[in-house]
């Protein structure tokens, strides 16, 4: 028996399909807000199908290797003809799932173990679909983003930086100081260009260690990219500065020219139109009222 679900974030629908024996009731539970009536998404984005596996992942023979992240989560890309294969590790010796992907990025398949745990299907079906996302949405004006946000009287101020800046903590300053600020996400909100050249922030079902799946969007009000110093300073970017403080931040497939085309496209329609900035600050409750202040989210 199969289990059917579909789901719309930032505007865009996606489906899954997962055996109904497959413990997923909390590892979906973030989705939940953003579940919709099959009846109306005629045409996702995407769609995942979730299989089990007996058989070593080691001998689905994915292809020929050409690309191997970094980075967490760590990242294999392989090639078989025009058909893709992905690996997701967290431990770097070799993919704990694979994901096959047809040309088009539109079908895909997760496999996975049938010993796994549930915190590791949680961590092979996010990463499938966040990847899927982004690849699927990257030419439809919209960006997966590594940030953290706050939405202040219907804007959303989005918060960047590397891993360990300080952007959740930073967040939750605003919180204390700017009353009537609410967290949008923790983790990886949703840029989007609307028709008419508007940027919206959105809600996502992936916020990091933080639980805050809320299916709602503010306009975008400002970008701030944060570093760690020993004061509180900020500036305005220029649109080139603007536009290299945003793309490190961007979920993207260094190997697919079309996603990539996508991402730059939408960065410069949105530097064009939102504030800035760079805000060099110390993990206080002075370098939040600055930045507010700044981007005028407080007097």
């Amino acid at each position: 028996m199969r289990l059917f679900y579909t789901y719309t974030v930032a505007g865009h629908p996606f489906r899954l399909e997962i055996p109904a024996d497959l413990p997923v009731d909390e590892v979906l539970s973030p989705y939940l807000p953003f579940k919709t009536m099959a009846e109306g998404t005629a045409d996702p984005a995407f769609a995942l199908c979730v299989e089990k596996t007996v058989t070593p992942l080691r001998d689905k023979a994915p292809g020929q290797p050409v690309y191997k992240g970094d980075t967490l989560p760590y990242l294999w890309l392989y090639r078989n003809g025009g058909n893709h294969t992905i690996g997701f590790s967290m431990t770097r010796r070799e993919p704990d799932c694979l994901l096959f992907v047809s040309p088009s990025y539109r079908e895909a398949q997760l496999h996975i173990r049938t010993q796994d745990t549930s915190g590791q299907i949680a961590f092979a079906l996010n990463s499938s679909l966040m990847l899927l996302y982004a690849l699927n949405t990257a030419g439809k004006g919209t960006l997966l983003v590594h940030a953290a946000c706050v939405e202040y009287e219907g804007k959303g101020y989005l918060f960047l930086g590397r891993s360990g800046t300080g952007k959740s903590t930073h967040a939750r300053l605003w919180l204390e100081q700017v009353q009537g600020s609410v967290l949008l996400n923790d983790d990886s909100p949703v840029l989007r260009v609307e028709d008419d050249g508007s940027v919206f922030v959105y809600g996502s079902p992936w916020s990091g260690k933080t639980a805050c799946y809320r299916n709602c969007r503010a306009e975008l009000g400002a970008v701030v990219r944060l570093s760690q110093a020993p004061l509180n300073r900020i500036r305005a970017l220029v649109p080139i500065e603007a536009y290299a403080s945003l793309l490190p931040s961007c979920s993207r497939m260094p190997w697919e020219r079309k996603m990539a085309d996508g991402v730059h496209g939408t960065i410069e329609r949105i530097v064009g139109r939102c504030g800035s900035y760079h805000l060099e600050c110390l993990p206080d409750k002075a370098a939040a009222r600055l930045c507010a202040q700044t981007v005028k989210a407080i007097e």
